[in-house]
C-alpha cells in the first residue's frame, strides 16, 4: 500500500513537470513554471542568442513569464502555458555577460526563426586615448555586427564586426573620435535573419565644442588673417611678443611698490600665477558678501553697525563687522537700502565716486538696490571716510594707491590688446613660441570663464523631518575657543541662512523655541566646524524636528 502511494506521488510529480517545463532537443531547457490553470500555451522555436545565455520571457508589465538557459550552440526551443490575458503582450529577450538585449515583440502565442539582438557595452580601457571609444557585446555565434555610432555634432558612422564562431563575442574600437555627446547601437545579421536594434549605449568625448555656427565664424575669422598683408602680421607677432613681459613687468612693479621683499620670491611666484589667472577680472575676486572699507587706505573696517532698511524704511537686519569688515545679509526678494555707523567715519563716501575702486567692485553709495531669486546676497562694497584725513606720505604710499585703484584696469588694457595680437601671430605661424604666447593670454580668458561657471550656493537651508524648508529659524553661531555668540541669523522666506566668518572653530545652535537638531546623513549634527579662511562662509544643511514646546508660526 505504502509502495503504490509513493509510485502514485511520484507520477502526480512527474505529470506536472512535464506541463510547467519544456525540453526539446536539449536546446532550451526549462521554462519558468507557468500558472496551472494557464488556458493557452506560448511556444517558442528556432531562436538564436549568445551562447549559455539566458532567454527570459515577460509581460509588458514586466512580470515574469518565462526562463530558458540555452546550449553552447546559442538554439533556443520552449513552451510555456500562460493566462489568455498575456497574448499580444509578452516580449522576450537574453541576458549574458554584456548585460540584456532589447526585447523582442511575441505576436499572438509563438515566436520562431528570430535572432535576438546582440548585447552592448563599452570598456574603460586606460591604454586606450580619451577619444577613442572600445565597446564589445555577445550575440549568437558568427553573426555579422553592425554598429551605428552618431554624435550631437554631425557625426554619423558605421563599422561591422564578425562575432567569434564559438562564443558570440564581437568588439570594435573606434579611435580619434571628435569631442561631443554620443549614442552607439548595434544590430546583428546572420543569413537571411536581421535582430531589431541592440539598447543605446550614450558616452561623451570630453574637449572643446564649438556649435556650427561659431564654427563658421572661427573659420572665417581666421581665413581673414590668413589673407593679411605680411606686414601686419610681422606687427602683431612683434606686438604679442613684448606684450607679455611688460604685463610680467609691469605687475612685478605692482609687487614691489606695495611694500613686499625680495626675500619673498616663492611668493611673488605664487601671486603672479593667480594674477595672471584674474588679469580681466581684478585682483580680487568678489566674494558672496557685503564689505565695508576705509575709502583712503583700502583697509577693511571692523565693528562697523550695518543696518538694512526696506524701501518702506522699515529696519529688515542689523549686522557688525568683524576684523575682515564682512558683512552678510540674505534678506527676501524686494527693494532695500543700507546705513553705516562707525564713529571716526562718515556715509557715504565723498572720496570714492565710481561703481569700482580698485579691488573692490558693485560700490554702494546709498541708493536703493534690489534682491531677486537670481541675486540672493547682499554683494556689496562700501566705502566710508575718515573724519580725521590725515595726508598719505612718500611716493611710494601714493603709487601704491594709485595701483590699488587702477591696476585692474591697466591690467585689462595691457592684456587684451596682446590676446587679439597674440591669435593673430598664431593663425599667422603656428609655431610653438606662438602657441606658448598665445596660451599666456588666454589663461586669463579661462579665469572669465571658470569665474561664470562657478556659481555654487553661497548660503545653507533649514529643513523639517519632511524636507520642507523652514522660515524664521533662529540660529547662533557660537565660537567654539571663546565660548560666546559670535553671530545670530534667522532664515528667510525660503528657509537660508548664510555665516560669514574668520578663521576658528564654531558650531551652530537653534535657539527657535520648540525645534532643535535632527541629525542623519548629509545634515549638520552639532559638529565643530572649522573655518580655514578670513572669510569663510558656514552653510552647512540643517534638519530640525518639533519638541513638545513647538508652537507653529502665526501666517
Amino acid at each position: 500500500m505504502k509502495t503504490g502511494l509513493t509510485l502514485l506521488v511520484i507520477l502526480f510529480i512527474g505529470v506536472f513537470t512535464r506541463t510547467s517545463y519544456a525540453q526539446v532537443r536539449g536546446e532550451g531547457v526549462g521554462a519558468l513554471a507557468g500558472k496551472r490553470m494557464g488556458e493557452t500555451i506560448v511556444t517558442v522555436s528556432d531562436g538564436k542568442t549568445a551562447p549559455w545565455a539566458e532567454v527570459i520571457v515577460e509581460t509588458g508589465e514586466g512580470d515574469l513569464r518565462a526562463v530558458a538557459e540555452i546550449d553552447s550552440r546559442g538554439i533556443f526551443n520552449f513552451s510555456f502555458n500562460t493566462n489568455y490575458g498575456d497574448v499580444n503582450n509578452l516580449y522576450i529577450y537574453a541576458a549574458d555577460e554584456a548585460g540584456i538585449t532589447n526585447k523582442v515583440y511575441i505576436s499572438g502565442t509563438s515566436i520562431s526563426n528570430i535572432l535576438l539582438p546582440p548585447t552592448i557595452i563599452g570598456i574603460d580601457d586606460d591604454a586606450l586615448p580619451d577619444n577613442s571609444l572600445s565597446l564589445f557585446g555577445f550575440t549568437y555565434p558568427g553573426a555579422q555586427i553592425v554598429l551605428s555610432l552618431v554624435s550631437d555634432q554631425g557625426y554619423s558612422e558605421s563599422f561591422d564586426e564578425t562575432s567569434d564562431s564559438s562564443t558570440g563575442r564581437w568588439a570594435l574600437i573606434v579611435p580619434g573620435l571628435k569631442a561631443g555627446k554620443y549614442v552607439a547601437e548595434a544590430k546583428a545579421y546572420l543569413l537571411s535573419l536581421e535582430s531589431i536594434k541592440s539598447q543605446e549605449l550614450y558616452f561623451e568625448i570630453g574637449g572643446i565644442i564649438l556649435p556650427p555656427a561659431i564654427a563658421e565664424v572661427y573659420e572665417k575669422i581666421t581665413d581673414t588673417i590668413k589673407e593679411l598683408p605680411n606686414p601686419v602680421k610681422e606687427t602683431a607677432n612683434i606686438i604679442s611678443k613684448i606684450g607679455a613681459p611688460v604685463a610680467s613687468s609691469w605687475y612685478l612693479l605692482q609687487l614691489l611698490l606695495t611694500g613686499l621683499g625680495f626675500k619673498d620670491i616663492f611668493t611673488y611666484i605664487v601671486i603672479f600665477y593667480f594674477w595672471l589667472m584674474g588679469l580681466l577680472v581684478g585682483r580680487r575676486k568678489k566674494g558672496k558678501w557685503g564689505v565695508l572699507y576705509d575709502a583712503i587706505t583700502k583697509n577693511p573696517v571692523p565693528r562697523g553697525i550695518v543696518r538694512l532698511y526696506k524701501e518702506s524704511g522699515e529696519l529688515a537686519e542689523t549686522d557688525v563687522t568683524g576684523n575682515t569688515g564682512i558683512f552678510s545679509f540674505l534678506p527676501p526678494k524686494g527693494r532695500y537700502k543700507l546705513n553705516i555707523r562707525k564713529p571716526g567715519y562718515d556715509f557715504p563716501s565723498n572720496f570714492v565716486l565710481g561703481k569700482r575702486d580698485g579691488e573692490y567692485s558693485a560700490v554702494y553709495h546709498g541708493e536703493i538696490f534690489e534682491i531677486t531669486q537670481e541675486k540672493p546676497v547682499v554683494d556689496i562694497s562700501i566705502p566710508i571716510d575718515p573724519k580725521v584725513y590725515q595726508k598719505i606720505k612718500g611716493l611710494k604710499q601714493k603709487l601704491r594707491t594709485f595701483l590699488t585703484r587702477f591696476s585692474g584696469k591697466l591690467n585689462s588694457i595691457i592684456f587684451i590688446p596682446g590676446l587679439v595680437f597674440s591669435f593673430v601671430a598664431y593663425v599667422s605661424n603656428p609655431v610653438l613660441l606662438n602657441i606658448v604666447v598665445m596660451l599666456f593670454y588666454i589663461l586669463g580668458i579661462l579665469a572669465i570663464a571658470i569665474q561664470g561657471l562657478s556659481k555654487s550656493r553661497m548660503w545653507g537651508v533649514v529643513v523639517d523631518e519632511q524636507n520642507s524648508l523652514q522660515q524664521q529659524v533662529s540660529l547662533s553661531l557660537l565660537d567654539t575657543m571663546l565660548n560666546r555668540q559670535l553671530q545670530r541669523r534667522v532664515t528667510d522666506m525660503s528657509g537660508r541662512y548664510q555665516f560669514v566668518v574668520p578663521a576658528g572653530s564654531y558650531v551652530i545652535k537653534v535657539t527657535s523655541s520648540g525645534l532643535e537638531l535632527s541629525s542623519g546623513k548629509g545634515y549638520y549634527s552639532g559638529e565643530n566646524l572649522v573655518a580655514v579662511g578670513d572669510k569663510t562662509i558656514i552653510k552647512p544643511k540643517i534638519r530640525v524636528k518639533k519638541t513638545k514646546n513647538y508652537k507653529p508660526l502665526l501666517k
